[in-house]
C-alpha cells in the first residue's frame, strides 16, 4: 500500500485531500487527566477528573486492532487513512474504508502504556479510599452509579 509519490498512494486508493486520523492523542489525554486526577484526590474528592480520564482511556482502547485487522489482533497504528474501494453503495455513492499505517512509530504504544499504568494507579486509590470507609456520595461530584443521578 505504501507508494513513493502522492500519485501513487491516490491511485492505489487513498482520498486526495483526507487527513490521516491518529490513534496518539487520547491516551495522553488520558494521561493527562489521570495526573490531575492523581494530584487532587482525595483532598478535593472530586471524581470529575477521573471520569475523563476513564472516558479518553476507553477512546483509546478503541483503537487497538482486532482480529479481522491485517495488523492482526491487539496491535495499535500509529494512524488510518481513508481508501476509496472502487464500489459503491445502492445510491451509487463511492464507499470508503479506513485502513492501519502498517509502519507505526510506537508513539501510540508508549502512550497507551502511560494511560494504562495512571488508570491502575487511580483505580488504586480509589479502593484505597473506599476501604477507609469514603462513600461514594460524600465525595463531590457523584451523581449515582450509572454516572446520570
Amino acid at each position: 500500500m505504501i507508494k513513493a509519490t502522492l500519485e501513487g498512494r491516490i491511485a492505489a486508493g487513498i482520498v486526495e485531500g483526507s487527513e490521516a486520523q491518529w490513534t496518539l492523542g487520547r491516551p495522553l489525554v488520558s494521561a493527562m487527566w489521570g495526573y490531575n486526577f492523581l494530584g487532587n484526590y482525595p483532598a478535593v474528592e472530586d471524581l470529575r477528573f477521573h471520569r475523563r480520564q476513564t472516558y479518553n482511556f476507553n477512546c483509546a482502547l478503541g483503537s487497538v486492532t482486532g482480529p479481522e485487522s491485517a495488523l492482526g489482533a491487539g496491535t495499535i497504528a500509529e494512524s488510518y487513512v481513508m481508501l476509496k474501494t472502487g464500489r459503491k453503495n445502492e445510491r451509487g455513492q463511492d464507499i470508503y474504508v479506513f485502513r492501519e499505517n502498517p509502519y507505526p512509530l510506537n508513539w501510540s504504544k508508549a502512550n497507551l502504556a502511560l494511560a494504562l499504568a495512571l488508570m491502575e494507579k487511580s483505580v488504586a486509590r480509589i479502593e484505597e479510599n473506599r476501604k477507609s470507609k469514603l462513600r461514594p456520595w460524600d465525595v463531590v461530584g457523584y451523581d449515582g452509579p450509572m454516572g446520570g443521578g
